[in-house]
């Protein structure tokens, strides 16, 4: 960010991490091959799949910016519904 006369600019860049990238997970969704085609450009590998704990505690870092209460967290993890993660 640039700040000049009350002027203000916004650059961004992306810099690939240029490592290959062989294998992704299955897609489950159309959203899977948009987002696995761009970690292919920008070669980054995905990360494998994780257990329920891993799963909630990264989607609630990513979704909400804050880690689930203990409660949040277990009742996710006891719900036996195999599309928990998607509904």
């Amino acid at each position: 960010m640039v700040r000049f006369a009350g002027q203000v600019s916004v650059f961004r860049a992306i810099i690939p991490q240029g490592l290959p990238v062989t294998k992704t997970p299955p897609e489950k969704s159309f959203a899977d091959q948009f987002v696995f085609n761009k970690l292919k450009q920008l070669g980054i590998p995905p990360s494998e799949l994780c257990d329920d704990a891993t799963f909630i505690r990264r989607v609630s870092l990513d979704i909400a910016g804050r880690l689930l209460t203990v409660a949040e967290a277990e009742q996710f993890i006891a719900d036996t519904d195999a599309n928990k993660a998607t509904a």
